[in-house]
């Protein structure tokens, strides 16, 4: 087997906050904490107003822009056609239905007043290193593919659940950066108790999916990319 290269990965533990998080934090949910100014991204299919999903700092605990600090992630809540299927393509990066915004630290602590859907998560991260593979990749070795983790995390590589789908810069064609991905569930899996199920908070990554956030390597854009896979 060749030597493989490991890379800087943080794995995230994650719960609910007891009080809103208003600093500029990597966190899930609740209303973002702007650095530069505030921005509420619309969906250019059905107009309405993106959910937030979660905000990332870019400086740490890794080194993932070398322009921007901090980085936000959207997402349409969707609509259903008469069929039932979403008419907002949400798990397309630069589909116009999600958005990654990028912000420059200007020390500010802008927070909308808008009402939150998520309750605010606090993120707490362990450094667990990870091998430079792809896992969507069938001829990968199974011991190196158990050692990429499948939870909402900063740095690593992604695990994909489907294939391969690295967007490239849409300003220099180059493959983006993988800065983080994100668990569908929040909470953690749904319990055995069915009436404990309305307390459980899902991201709508189709049947609980992973969300995946780049970076343009050359900071081009003070947009990122998202894009999510389920099984």
């Amino acid at each position: 087997m060749p030597d493989i290269t490991e890379v800087a990965c943080y794995v995230a533990s994650i719960s609910r906050a007891e009080d809103p998080v208003t600093t500029p934090i990597f966190k899930l949910g609740g209303n973002p904490v702007f650095v530069s100014h505030i921005e509420q991204p619309a969906c250019k299919h059905c107009g309405q107003n993106m959910d937030f999903i979660g905000q990332i700092r870019l400086d740490s605990p890794l080194q993932l822009s070398n322009r921007y600090q901090m980085a936000y992630v959207f997402m349409c809540l969707g609509q259903l056609d008469e069929r039932g299927w979403l008419v907002c393509p949400t798990w397309e990066s630069f589909s116009g239905a999600n958005m990654v915004l990028l912000q420059m630290d200007r020390g500010l602590a802008l927070v909308p007043g808008t009402d939150a859907r998520y309750p605010d998560y606090r993120v707490a991260l362990a450094a667990t290193p990870e091998p430079d593979v792809d896992v969507s990749d069938s001829d990968l070795d199974e011991d190196l593919s158990m050692q990429v983790a499948w939870a909402t995390k900063i740095g690593g590589v992604p695990a994909w659940v489907q294939n391969n789908e690295t967007p490239h810069c849409p300003h220099c064609g180059k493959p983006m950066r993988f800065v983080a991905q994100i668990d569908a569930e929040p909470d953690g899996p749904l319990p055995a108790d069915q009436s404990l199920w309305p307390n459980v908070k899902l991201f709508d990554f189709g049947d609980v999916g992973i969300g995946y956030v780049f970076v343009c390597p050359g900071d081009c854009s003070s947009e990122g990319a998202f894009l999510w896979q389920c099984g």
